[in-house]
């Protein structure tokens, strides 16, 4: 398959194509990226954030329990002892919630692990509280105190270990949660930038193609076209390709190469009129000379012609004349009895009178 014999409509198909499959794989890049980085913050929002929560409400519970344990010693009275004791039973209740909420969660071993070494100092912390709450309501609140000094701070104390364990343990999951989601965003501009990128580049590459293989060929016929204006119809062409610029050059170069054929009919016509003209201007030449040498013989025929008609007019006169002289002598050859002609004898006369009659007729 030879792109060059594309047609430009299917290059253009071609490269909007290969544009749309471009833009097509950068959104669904961009997707996937988006659905992990919403994955992500899922796991932040859903997994993660819920249980740093429920785990601030333990230490606050677990707080408010103390406060209430501590309280019980500076009352005297039992009502307010069991207004106390219902708040830390209460909060136990709660925190137990909270616990049990915990243990629904999705969990990797590490919290698994943390949630069940924080079970332990708990029920030993809740004994504690036990046997507080029983001394107080027994009355016995010397004794309460001394297991409120003595012996509570370090059950609590390693409660409270084992709860900071558990909150250390889900921040650190809930800033690698964080990490994770802010470097799936980063990774997302990276990806889109790089998409980007490709799509331009190859967007331009496909353009300079496109262009090329259409103004390239144009170009060409525009400098055919010219040089067949100028009269040069020994250019070049090569037609490379089935394309409608590839038939467009095909026609120039059959163009040209029937204007060479009509200029080498139209030189030989030339070169016979020229001939022909050459011909009829040496017949011209010859008619010329003819002509003039008619145009003297008519002047020398004019001429002889006029002299003839000056001969004819002067023999005209003369006979004339003669006619005169003739009637005049038969005149006088009447009156002098001379009837014949002159050296004759005439009937009737003398000859030498009518001699001399003929020269006085003939003086006259």
């Amino acid at each position: 398959m030879n792109i060059n014999n594309f047609k430009i409509s299917t290059k253009l198909t071609l490269g909007f194509g290969l544009m749309a499959v471009l833009l097509f794989l950068i959104s669904a890049t961009s997707l996937w990226k988006a659905k992990n980085l919403h994955d992500d913050f899922e796991s932040v929002m859903h997994q993660q954030y819920p249980k740093v929560v429920k785990i601030e409400e333990i230490k606050d519970l677990l707080n408010t329990n103390e406060l209430s344990i501590s309280h019980m010693l500076h009352y005297k009275e039992s009502a307010s002892h069991e207004d106390l004791i219902e708040k830390v039973l209460a909060t136990r209740a709660k925190i137990a919630e909270a616990l049990q909420f915990l243990q629904t969660q999705e969990m990797d071993a590490e919290e698994q692990a943390i949630l069940e070494a924080f079970k332990g100092p708990r029920l030993e912390y809740i004994d504690a509280q036990d046997r507080y709450i029983e001394l107080v309501r027994d009355r016995r609140l010397d004794d309460a105190l001394f297991l409120l000094i003595l012996e509570m701070p370090n059950k609590r104390n390693a409660y409270h270990a084992a709860l900071k364990n558990l909150v250390d343990v889900q921040n650190k999951l809930m800033n690698q949660s964080v990490e994770v989601a802010s470097q799936s965003v980063t990774n997302m501009y990276w990806v889109i930038g790089a998409a980007t990128m490709i799509v331009l580049l190859g967007a331009t590459i496909l353009s300079l193609w496109i262009i090329r293989s259409i103004t390239r060929p144009i170009a060409d016929a525009v400098r055919v076209a010219d040089a067949v204006a100028e009269g040069k119809l020994t250019q070049n062409i090569q037609v490379v390709g089935k394309s409608e610029t590839a038939r467009l050059l095909l026609s120039l170069q059959q163009m040209q190469a029937g204007l060479v054929q009509v200029v080498g009919r139209v030189r030989q016509g030339s070169e016979g009129i020229a001939s022909a003209s050459a011909q009829i201007s040496q017949s011209n030449q010859d008619l010329s000379a003819r002509t003039e040498h008619q145009a003297s013989a008519l002047q020398q025929t004019t001429a002889t012609m006029e002299q003839l008609h000056t001969t004819v007019r002067q023999n005209a006169a003369s006979a004339e004349q003669a006619n005169q002289l003739s009637q005049k002598a038969r005149q006088v050859a009447t009156q002098g009895g001379c009837r014949h002609g002159v050296g004759g004898a005439q009937h009737g006369g003398n000859p030498n009178q009518c001699r001399a009659h003929w020269r006085h007729h003939w003086r006259d």
